[in-house]
């Protein structure tokens, strides 16, 4: 079989416009991010709201940030600490932790980690599917990513620019 005329100077030109691609993956990464996040606390069982308000995304660049969850915390009633809310602020910090430690290790240049920080989450998320929920269901971050895929790569296309 012959080559084509040019064939090795399309597919150079070809290679060299896709290494001349330029993601700004932390930015669309941190949309996808909360993407997730959004329909993964749209899914979330509740029963009195710790799980769904434990969701956190982190998006960093492993190489020079610090990174910093994002997530918003309800105040408790009054201010007061109690033993309980004190055990889920220890459970949260530990989740973050184990993050930020995930996030260094990572052999990509940008990461993100969508999860919840309350220490029954992966309890209650891999729950059977005919466990009755009040509300919410099983795998919800499991549903979110998969219900998300083509959504989450439109994101990232549009992030992507020539240099």
């Amino acid at each position: 079989m012959s080559e084509l005329k040019g064939l090795s100077v399309v597919l150079k030109n070809l290679n060299k416009a896709i290494s001349d691609i330029e993601f700004n993956t932390k930015e669309g990464l941190t949309e996808a991010a909360l993407v997730v996040k959004h329909d993964s606390v749209k899914g979330t069982p509740i029963d009195l709201g710790n799980l769904r308000n434990s969701c956190f995304i982190m998006v960093t660049d492993s190489q020079t940030d610090n990174p910093v969850p994002l997530f918003r915390q309800e105040k408790t009633e009054g201010g007061m600490i109690t033993d309980d809310i004190q055990r889920l602020i220890s459970d949260h910090e530990r989740c973050i932790s184990e993050a930020r430690g995930i996030v260094a290790e990572g052999k990509n240049k940008f990461n993100a980690i969508v999860g919840y920080t309350a220490n029954y989450a992966l309890w209650v998320h891999e729950m059977p599917s005919h466990y009755n929920f009040n509300s919410g269901s099983n795998k919800f971050l499991e549903k979110a990513l998969l219900k998300n895929k083509n959504r989450i790569l439109r994101i990232l296309v549009k992030y992507a620019k020539l240099k």
